[in-house]
């Protein structure tokens, strides 16, 4: 399918389920609304659907990659955050502390556990133990250790390429190219029922 096809079937499933029957979302605003769609659709895919059917999905957005620090505060280490992720599923962080380097197991820390981070002992980095916790906030993977983290190597999910129609004046005042769907049908369509179901959310909540 195609994305202009797919246009036209987010069109048509609208004024199905619209009682006014009239919509028609122009491209620009189309491609907009299939992309923060097929964004929500890879995350559940990821979280609840890593079955045979959707293997080549999963395998194609998993990416690995080493970063080094960027910045310390203090015991507060910071690592950029790949572009464009949408998921972490593992960081493995590599440490060092008089003079000896070793491999680290980093741990996620909750939302609801950020308010005890580093103050309960259970979620404190341990050298002798090779543990650590960060957290994801200000477009990095914060630690808080009171040894160094040089790099972390992390396996985390990208986002799936983004669709776009050309001929249209972007923000940044080029003009957009065609770019194709990178999946098949079947997460399209889903992608299509997806961006239906906000936009129809979006607009009985603002009437």
């Amino acid at each position: 399918m195609t994305v202009r096809d797919s246009i036209i079937l987010l069109n048509q499933k609208l004024n199905r389920n619209n009682t006014n029957q009239n919509t028609n979302i122009d491209i620009p605003r189309a491609t907009n609304l299939l992309n923060e769609a097929q964004n929500q659709v890879a995350v559940y895919v990821i979280r609840n659907e890593r079955n045979s059917d959707n293997l080549d999905i999963v395998n194609a957005l998993l990416r690995t990659k080493s970063i080094n620090r960027t910045k310390k505060e203090n015991i507060t280490q910071y690592f950029k955050v790949p572009e464009n992720f949408i998921r972490i599923e593992s960081v493995e962080g590599i440490g060092r502390k008089n003079g000896c380097e070793a491999k680290l197991r980093a741990i996620p820390v909750k939302t609801r556990n950020k308010s005890i981070y580093n103050t309960n002992k259970n979620y404190k980095s341990n050298w002798f133990f090779r543990d650590t916790f960060y957290t994801i906030a200000e477009e990095s993977i914060k630690f808080e250790a009171d040894f160094d983290i040089t790099k972390i190597n992390v396996e985390y999910y990208r986002e799936p390429r983004r669709i776009s129609v050309a001929g249209w004046q972007q923000a940044d005042g080029t003009t957009s190219q065609d770019v194709e769907w990178e999946f098949g049908d079947s997460f399209i369509h889903k992608v299509i029922d997806a961006a239906a179901r906000n936009f129809l959310q979006l607009n009985n909540t603002n009437t």
